[in-house]
């Protein structure tokens, strides 16, 4: 059987939302939303809009508490009560790739936190990111891309 895993999105920057995902339904695991170094709050309402035919629109702008907190979220399922209910899934976080200086500390943040996550997502995709306050989709910037390559490689050689 193929692993199903739920990516990021929208919905998974709980720790309920995460754990409903991963004890309620037979998904292998779950990628959490995506984190910024430092919270974010996001765009304005209505920033989330399902159309009567079934579209919808994502305009989040990347809500979250921050690194730290996401991986707290994680953490919380490893540990305690939660954790045998989850064992044997995944769970990731996504980051943002905002800047090289950014992106280097919320590796080094995650660094912490290797002995709950499983696996980490990228994220150069989301438009509302940008290299250095310029809004637009970094993964068309290819300088940022080959930065953030060698950030991810020299991170992978120190765990």
């Amino acid at each position: 059987m193929l692993p199903v895993f739920v990516a990021s999105g929208c919905w998974v920057s709980s720790f309920t939302q995460a754990y409903r995902l991963l004890t309620a339904t037979d998904i292998c695991g779950v990628m959490l939303k995506t984190a910024t170094l430092t919270p974010r709050k996001g765009n304005s309402l209505p920033n989330y809009v399902r159309e009567k035919d079934g579209t919808t629109l994502n305009r989040m702008g990347l809500p979250n508490g921050g690194i730290d907190s996401i991986a707290d979220i994680v953490r919380q399922l490893r540990q305690g009560s939660y954790a045998s209910f989850v064992r044997d899934k995944t769970v990731g976080i996504s980051v943002a790739y905002e800047d090289p200086q950014s992106f280097s500390a919320i590796l080094d943040r995650i660094s912490a936190h290797t002995d709950v996550i499983d696996t980490v997502e990228v994220n150069m995709s989301c438009p509302n990111l940008g290299v250095c306050g310029v809004k637009g989709v970094v993964g068309y910037d290819t300088f940022n891309i080959q930065l953030a390559c060698i950030s991810v490689d020299a991170f992978c050689e120190k765990e």
